[in-house]
């Protein structure tokens, strides 16, 4: 399943907002293997989730409920035959979050890599090991 949206939080965001969003993502990302990415452009956050039905579905519906974002666009809401990607990313945090931020022990999964690709444009991905 596949659940694809863009969402405008509905405060400005700081640094604080920033990296909790990135922390609280990658915690969901890892416990559940989900793969997609988490793109933030300064104003807007679009989303990919890609994983079981089920947890798609439930993570879709915390989305479109959670008070902090409005003008939400469901881009696309579906089942796949295979996912497009094979971890998952996050675009725009480079300048709040490194993968110390990130790396930190989870209870609920195992240890989890944790790169950052250098230069413009520069992107993070995790996947549980």
């Amino acid at each position: 399943m596949v659940f694809v949206s863009v969402a405008r939080h509905v405060a400005p965001v700081s640094l604080e907002q920033l990296t909790e969003i990135a922390r609280a993502t990658w915690r969901i990302q890892a416990k559940w293997r989900l793969t997609g990415e988490l793109r933030f452009d300064g104003q807007l956050f679009h989303q990919t989730i890609e994983g079981e039905a089920d947890i798609v579905t439930e993570l879709a519906a915390e989305i479109l409920a959670d008070p902090n974002y409005a003008d939400i666009t469901i881009q696309r809401y579906e089942a796949i035959d295979q996912r497009l990607f094979t971890e998952f990313h996050l675009s725009g945090f480079e300048d709040v979050v490194t993968p110390c931020d990130l790396a930190v022990q989870d209870e609920d999964t195992n240890l989890v890599r944790v790169d950052f690709a250098a230069g413009r444009g520069r992107s993070g991905s995790f996947r549980a090991l």
